[in-house]
């Protein structure tokens, strides 16, 4: 009976997963589209593959067999998708440790294959699992462990900022979510000697792995389909200035927050350098975005407008303003973000 309960308990979960990894996939490309941020797509394309992985599961528990060379195919699928996204959305260039680290996955994922089709052939089904859970933990490990660094060091980077509430805990959620995939690697590992050396049903620790890709994917759902949720409580003073920035507009629309904390950062950190109000820093992008993309541009604005806007109409009308040095400093942001583009990711996709 436990084992009943235990298989319908896994198999409802794995189902709730599948269906919030097909809904994020399709989310995102719709995202992407709308926004024109296209590493969206390959974060879409991770979560496709995800859940081809966790379909493949509940297709097993249906008693449908699935060649192993396929569920193999399907993990590479995801340790790429999302190496190359983490490298597109947070950095500017393929960087060495990145070069290494694709080499490294390539050579494993090789090694998965291989050992894949050994899991077909029943006289060699031991070895191909024990040789295919390696390579495949190994490079989870190794790319959740990036992903963790990637996450942590920009949260650290950004923590004593006032501004960038969201983005804050979006990177912070982002690190956590690499913590949970390393916390599967020794389960996994575990659970798969202990099954084949001892016959420990391996269910069990399978349970245990399904509740924390439940987590995994909770906390991807926050950070790319529900960062309004991570906001807090918009403040009165926040409330005026966008009322007064974007008239008719709803002073509390979620998205008008996170539009207005990239502006309150930018203006903080360009009046610090010219010696000029804040506000009035300020108060020129948002009429610089309000003159180039309307009224409504809070909820349409995406980061390729964003970042014309601040090179192009904000740029002139701050030169009229004949501040001593604006332009090496303008000059000085743009690189700053271009440096970190992730920041405007985090902030307004």
């Amino acid at each position: 009976m436990a084992d009943v309960f235990l298989e319908l308990g896994m198999g409802s979960i794995l189902l709730v997963i599948l269906g919030l990894l097909l809904f994020m996939g399709v989310y995102l490309i719709y995202r992407a589209r709308n926004t024109r941020f296209h590493s969206a797509i390959l974060l879409s394309l991770f979560f496709f593959c995800t859940a081809a992985y966790y379909g493949e599961l509940v297709a097993r528990e249906a008693g449908i067999p699935i060649p192993f060379a396929i569920e193999g195919a399907t993990i590479e699928g995801f340790v790429f998708t999302e190496l190359f996204f983490l490298i597109k959305a947070f950095f500017t260039s393929y960087t060495a440790l990145f070069k290494r680290l694709l080499l490294f996955c390539i050579l494993l994922a090789a090694v998965d294959i291989i050992f894949s089709i050994y899991r077909d052939i029943p006289k060699d089904a031991v070895i191909g699992r024990i040789g295919w859970t390696l390579a495949n933990d190994i490079q989870i490990l190794v790319l959740s462990t990036w992903q963790i660094s990637i996450g942590m060091t920009f949260y650290l980077r950004y923590r004593k900022e006032i501004t960038l509430i969201t983005a804050k805990r979006r990177y912070l959620l982002l690190g956590m979510s690499g913590l949970v995939s390393v916390a599967i690697v020794p389960i996994d590992a575990v659970g798969t000697f202990l099954a084949v050396f001892l016959g420990v049903d391996y269910d069990y620790f399978l349970l245990f792995i399904v509740f924390l890709i439940l987590l995994f994917v909770i906390l991807n759902f926050l950070i790319w389909v529900k960062p309004e949720q991570l906001q807090p409580s918009i403040p009165v003073a926040m409330e005026s200035t966008a009322a007064q920035a974007s008239p008719g507009a709803p002073p509390n629309s979620k998205k008008e927050y996170r539009v207005m904390d990239i502006v309150n950062y930018l203006g903080d950190q360009i009046s610090v350098r010219v010696g000029k109000s804040p506000d009035a820093i300020k108060g020129l992008l948002v009429i610089a975005l309000e003159r180039e993309l309307g009224p409504s541009y809070f909820r349409t604005v995406s980061i390729d407008e964003f970042k014309a806007v601040l090179t192009g109409t904000f740029a002139r009308d701050v030169k009229d303003q004949h501040i001593e040095g604006i332009e090496a400093i303008l000059g000085e942001i743009t690189k700053e973000l271009d440096k970190d583009p992730s920041l405007l990711m985090m902030t307004l996709f």
